[in-house]
């Protein structure tokens, strides 16, 4: 597929989410998330009858039989329809673009198991039958959110920049487990791009990110720059941070945050000395690099602190394979400390 079309793909398959014409599929897939939030709220042990507080289990259940019993009332024949037309909109639309994306075939994929768990608690009309219809959608709405996200951040692009495509930054994170953090992560690397404009003056316009390639399950990215300085930027900052991870892990002490004082960041990352090498005077730009130096480390502590194997370029980052559960175990209490 070619990069407008690529574009004009994300953008049709975007307004196709927000149409009116999936309002019914809309009101069940948000009915099932009420649900979802309700169990997911620490409250799904009171549901069994094990449980302790009699009251407190009557109560949850009486609340999720009122959204069931919402549910049910809503009909059957204006969902199905809603789902059909979205369905035929969404391979018609695969079909004119000839894509072959695995985000939009993981929706797609949802979308019908989603159906058939409706079909399921539909027939029965048994509350105790919503479980896996909540638990679905509310993935829904996480891919949904996602391809909006990716579409208005990521694809808002024009051919003018094409001359450019040599500026490539590959990377791949091995441990994104879902989507929820698909969509963290992909922030956080539009937050630190934002961050290195601002360091060199320039604007999205100047070196917008455009993604060549998106994969999910993993975080797989090929991503196009605007510019020379700040396709070495990315790369550096990235590569150091994942160094900077991997060499400070310890079997007892687990991993150190990178965002710390901007003193401490800058001699992390040698940003101060990468900016100078390209002309940049730091002192003209304190404030604003000791603001940006912050920010940067906070995204990419996100991006990266729980990634034991980072592929950059090319090039494989990894601890040693005896250690990955250790260190995935210390990373994630990193925002406890």
């Amino acid at each position: 597929m070619k990069k407008m079309d690529r574009h004009k793909f994300f953008e049709e398959i975007s307004l196709l989410l927000s149409s009116k014409q999936k309002n019914k599929f809309d009101e069940v897939v948000d009915s099932f998330k009420r649900i979802f939030e309700t169990i997911d709220d620490g409250q799904l042990p009171l549901y069994a009858e094990e449980t302790v507080s009699i009251n407190n289990r009557r109560n949850l259940r009486a609340n999720i039989l009122d959204i069931t019993n919402e549910i049910i009332s809503k009909g059957s024949r204006a969902f199905y329809k809603s789902v059909f037309i979205l369905e035929s909109s969404l391979e018609e639309i695969v079909e004119k673009y000839k894509s072959n994306n695995n985000f939009i075939d993981e929706y797609m994929n949802l979308i019908h198991e989603f159906q058939v768990a409706y079909d399921f608690f539909i027939q029965k009309k048994q509350e105790s039958n919503f479980m896996y219809a909540a638990y679905l959608a509310n993935d829904i709405l996480i891919m949904e959110r996602v391809i909006k996200e990716i579409s208005s951040e990521f694809f808002n692009v024009s051919e003018k920049n094409d001359s450019l495509e040599n500026n490539k930054l590959e990377i791949y994170l091995s441990n994104v487990e879902n989507f929820d953090l698909f969509s963290e992560k992909l922030k956080c690397f539009s937050n630190i791009h934002k961050e290195v404009l601002r360091l060199n003056k320039l604007s999205d316009s100047d070196s917008p990110l455009k993604i060549e390639y998106i994969e999910s399950g993993s975080l797989s990215l090929k991503v196009i720059f605007g510019s020379v300085v700040v396709t070495k930027l990315m790369t550096s900052i990235i590569d150091i941070g994942v160094d900077y991870y991997h060499e400070n892990y310890t079997f007892e002490g687990g991993v150190a945050k990178i965002s710390k004082s901007s003193d401490e960041i800058d001699k992390i990352l040698k940003l101060s000395e990468k900016l100078k090498a390209d002309g940049v005077d730091t002192v003209e730009i304190n404030d604003v690099l000791n603001n940006s130096l912050v920010k940067i480390a906070k995204n990419l502590d996100v991006l990266i602190k729980d990634q034991p194997q980072v592929f950059l370029n090319g090039n494989e980052k990894s601890i040693d394979s005896n250690l990955v559960g250790k260190f995935l175990e210390q990373t994630k209490r990193i925002e406890k400390l």
